[in-house]
């Protein structure tokens, strides 16, 4: 095997395309738009040594996503690239577990297990209110939602309860947020709900709502995106009529804007 670096054009990587290992795993659409914003806001990591390969025959074993981003946003990247490696090395490339965000970035050194429920509560802040939708973030901008909610989405990760249900890491985005309003009520909201202490009522009918786990028929064939968006806008609602103190007859959606 051969390695070295290359400064990869759209051309170039469209003709790795082109010649992808037959068999190659499916497209992961996240992954590809994930690395074109890298591409494009120039956080490019052209020291990674994880290479893009390349068979004895020619054909891309490994690097589709990083071929299709260079494509998709017209920057060039460079890359390591492993020339000849046998294609019976294909089954073994990243057989291993992938990096989640809290393996990638420490947030709370002092406790590994706090760590990962941050890291949680900084994707949902990131796709649901900074306007990315399904997009996941980079370590960056996951960094930056964290220094700007610190205190907020630290106590919501300390305080939430993991059962299911209300464990729902979009149930500790809204408190969260709804923290950062009024914190007396922020709490005397999440006991009710992850506490069970029944005082407050609009937390009662949250609590039940999410235990439940009932998908309104409209999404019964839609994806867990529109669910998971459907729970946190339900809680926000519950979470506005506890600021304004308006008890809800029923269960509604609504965003910190309306």
């Amino acid at each position: 095997m051969k390695f070295k670096q290359e400064l990869i054009g759209p051309d170039r990587a469209q003709k790795l395309l082109d010649s992808n290992y037959v068999g190659q795993r499916l497209i992961k659409g996240k992954l590809v738009d994930y690395l074109v914003r890298v591409l494009k806001e120039g956080r490019w990591n052209s020291n990674l040594p994880q290479p893009i390969m390349i068979s004895e025959s020619g054909a891309l074993l490994d690097g589709q996503h990083r071929c299709m981003a260079i494509v998709k946003s017209g920057v060039k990247a460079l890359c390591w690239i492993a020339s000849g490696v046998p294609e019976t090395a294909y089954p073994d490339i990243d057989s291993g577990l992938s990096r989640a965000l809290y393996d990638r970035v420490t947030f709370t050194p002092e406790c590994r297990k706090l760590n990962k429920a941050v890291a949680a509560i900084v994707t949902q802040w990131f796709m649901f209110e900074c306007g990315h939708g399904k997009a996941r973030p980079t370590p960056s901008e996951a960094e930056n939602v964290f220094a700007k909610h610190e205190a907020s989405i630290t106590w919501a990760a300390r305080s939430y309860a993991h059962e299911k249900g209300i464990g729902r890491v979009q149930v500790a985005l809204a408190f969260a947020q709804m923290f950062e309003r009024d914190t007396d009520k922020a709490q005397a909201l999440a006991d009710t709900v992850w506490r069970n202490d029944m005082r407050r009522t609009n937390g009662i009918r949250l609590r039940e709502f999410l235990l439940a786990g009932k998908m309104p028929q409209s999404m019964a064939a839609g994806s867990n995106y529109a669910y998971s968006e459907y729970v946190y806008r339900t809680c926000v609602a519950v979470c506005r009529a506890e600021l304004d103190g308006i008890s809800l007859k029923r269960l509604r959606v609504a965003s910190w804007e309306d």
